[in-house]
């Protein structure tokens, strides 16, 4: 029985801590992806509404650029979509 009672509050906290999340912070973290001919790249998007781009060696964001690259969600798109600035 109280077994029972922990997974049911874990589920139900789980859930809370999952709907209180905005678009913003889902995306927030790493992302990896392989192209058609095997390449790996990886996208950080941060807190900070910066971005960096990982292919390999190359690192390609505001400083290597030499400017600022931002990344920013619209909601108001059913799916909402995401940019970079």
């Amino acid at each position: 029985m109280r077994f029972r009672f922990v997974v049911s509050l874990t589920a139900v906290a789980l859930i809370v801590c999952s709907c209180s999340k905005t678009p913003e912070d889902k995306l927030i973290g790493e992302w990896k992806g392989t192209d058609s001919s095997g390449k790996t790249a990886s996208l950080l998007l941060n807190r900070d509404r910066s971005v960096r781009v990982l292919m390999g060696d190359l690192v390609v964001d505001g400083p290597t650029l030499g400017g600022k690259v931002e990344w920013r969600v619209d909601a108001t798109h059913e799916p909402i979509s995401w940019t970079l600035l």
